[in-house]
Formats: C-alpha cells, structure tokens, sequence
C-alpha cells in the first residue's frame, strides 16, 4: 500500500507499508537498542518514508524505509545499514529537479535515526533493519531524514493502518 499526502506548504510524504520501493546491501550496519517497547502488535513488516519538505528549502529531500522483525526480547533494535557505495541514482518526482538522489544512506545522515528520541512511540519488541533509502546530492538534510524516520517509526507503530495528514506534518521538528 502506498499512502501520499501534500500539504499548503508544498510538502508531500510517500509511504509504502508492507513493500519497500528499493532495497541495498550493507558493507557496514551502525546499531541502537532500546528498553522501553510496548507488547501491542504492529500491522506493518516493512514501512519506507519519502519526504519533500517544500520547493524553497535546500534542505528538502528525504527517503528511509527497512524490514521489521517481531521478537520478545522486550527491546526495539535498530539496524541501520550503511551500504558500498551510492552511484546508482533513484528517480524521483520529490527531490529538486536540479539535484541528483542516490540509493543508500550516508552515514553523515545516521545522527537524525540514533539520536532520535525513541520513547515517543510505543516501539514493538524486535529488530528493524533500514535497508532502504536515498540522499539527494545537494538537497538533503539530517532535519529532513529525522522527519522522515519519525513517520517511520509512528507507521511501524501503529496498531491498524490510519494516517492523519495532520499529525504526519507536526512531525516535523
């Protein structure tokens, strides 16, 4: 299922639940485990967000997604998988029509998903591995990537598949 949804402010989220649009291997995976999770059952596997944060920002384009695997440790892991290298370009119709979008995550960008506060959401017990996403060469930001995982996470989170235009957007911080 694919969900898009658009703002005044020329804003628009993308997200995919139970598919991913691209898929990379990892050469190196950075790790964050956290303590506070909740026993609710979640509805997604895989969950990636796309972000555009309005045609007058340089800082404008975001793309993260992964897989999600149910556990009982009673702990919410992140993987986040750096891959080899980003030559290959992702098309898109989000980013600045003058900017390049790349497959991968730059670690540059892994500050926005491990120093995300996690105990906003009532994280399931398991593992979730963000093996998907795209930077733009010139348009991306770690604001825009902490958005972007923050709708992430309150996908992932979520008990039934209902999303408020409303709340995706004050999201952003």
């Amino acid at each position: 299922m694919i969900y898009i949804s658009e703002d005044n402010n020329d804003r628009r989220i993308r997200i995919w639940v139970n598919e991913l649009p691209i898929k990379y291997k990892a050469n190196k995976v950075i790790s964050l485990s956290c303590d506070y999770v909740s026993s609710d059952a979640i509805v997604a596997s895989s969950v990636a967000v796309e972000i555009k944060n309005g045609r007058l920002s340089n800082n404008n384009y975001a793309m993260i997604g992964g897989e999600f695997q149910i556990n009982n440790t009673g702990r919410f892991q992140v993987n986040l998988s750096i891959p080899y290298n980003m030559n290959k370009k992702y098309i898109t119709d989000m980013s600045s029509s003058n900017d390049n979008v790349y497959i991968g995550f730059d670690e540059q960008y892994s500050i926005a998903i491990m120093g995300c506060d996690h105990s906003e959401n009532r994280l399931p017990s398991g593992i979730l591995t963000i093996n998907c996403a795209a930077c733009a060469e010139i348009g991306s930001s770690i604001k825009c990537f902490k958005w972007a995982y923050r709708v992430l996470l309150n996908t992932l989170c979520k008990k039934q598949i209902l999303f408020d235009d409303k709340e995706l957007f004050l999201l952003y911080k």
